[in-house]
């Protein structure tokens, strides 16, 4: 199995002044019965979400560590940096966490500098595609999200509903079937949908600048 844990800044889906987590099994209960045979780690659209391109033509990623953590800047609607753990043997284990999590902390120290609100979404992943739940014999990857935001709200797409961390990995919460109905009508899909519209209003732009910022710090574990 796998377990999102999930943190919103203020002015990107906080419910409360003090830093705390939400955590919860994923996939989540609404998409148990329909996620497409997929598994937690890759049930959330930013989870299927492709590199994108770095504006001079190349993919815009870093393999760090002798290829133990990929960075990669996403082509999704909302700006989002994926740090993995690409472990490989157990042996390796707690070095590759240990540099995922520094290169994490360095670039939500980013957005803070900015002074960008922000999410952050951690899933665990089986190493090298196994589906052992014996932790012990099989130690999990981890794909780290991150999301820098300009606004909590999409001033278009139901504008009274604050956009959390669950709302840019790609599950929206309604509180209405009005409110369905405007996130998701008939006929509607892809860059159509207006989930899609709605995180790209509260999305960082232009996002190959961000991913030039975040590129200066990851020189530094070169």
């Amino acid at each position: 199995g796998s377990l999102l844990i999930c943190f919103n800044s203020v002015g990107a889906g906080a419910s409360q002044n003090h830093v705390h987590c939400h955590a919860w099994p994923s996939p989540p209960v609404p998409l148990l019965g329909g996620s497409g045979g997929r598994n937690g780690w890759d049930c959330y659209a930013v989870s299927r979400a492709q590199t994108a391109m770095d504006g001079s033509g190349h993919l815009a990623e870093v393999f760090l560590g002798g290829g133990s953590v990929r960075v990669s800047l996403l082509d999704y609607p909302c700006c989002c940096v994926r740090v993995s753990t690409q472990i490989g043997d157990a042996a390796n284990a707690q070095k590759a966490t240990r540099l995922a999590g520094d290169i994490l902390a360095a670039l939500v120290g980013l957005v803070q500098d900015l002074g960008l609100p922000h999410n952050v979404g951690l899933l665990n992943r089986p190493m090298n595609g196994s589906t052992s739940d014996n932790e012990a014999e099989s130690p999990t990857d981890t794909d780290a999200y991150l999301f820098p935001r300009l606004r909590e709200r999409s001033p278009g797409v139901t504008p009274g509903s604050r956009i959390g961390a669950s709302e840019v990995m790609g599950v929206f919460h309604c509180h209405s079937d009005e409110q369905l109905r405007e996130l998701a009508p008939d006929n509607t899909e892809g860059e159509d949908l207006p989930m899609a519209k709605a995180l790209g209003d509260v999305s960082f732009e232009p996002k190959v600048e961000f991913w030039s910022n975040a590129k200066s710090i990851l020189d530094q574990y070169t």
